[in-house]
């Protein structure tokens, strides 16, 4: 049986300009994959969003 994952990625420069990669990994099958992905997409949001 193969599982397939939901990979979900984003690329975020610091203050100093140095790249930061984050990503999720997650089965579509889980019961609170809509919930995860959203606070995922939301937080990403917020980091890049910030304040100069």
């Amino acid at each position: 049986m193969v599982t397939l994952n939901t990979l979900m990625t984003a690329e975020l420069p610091d203050e100093y300009g140095i790249w930061n990669y984050v990503a999720l990994i997650l089965r579509p099958d889980h019961p609170q994959f809509v919930s995860i992905a959203q606070q995922f997409s939301d937080t990403i949001a917020l980091f890049r969003d910030k304040p100069e």
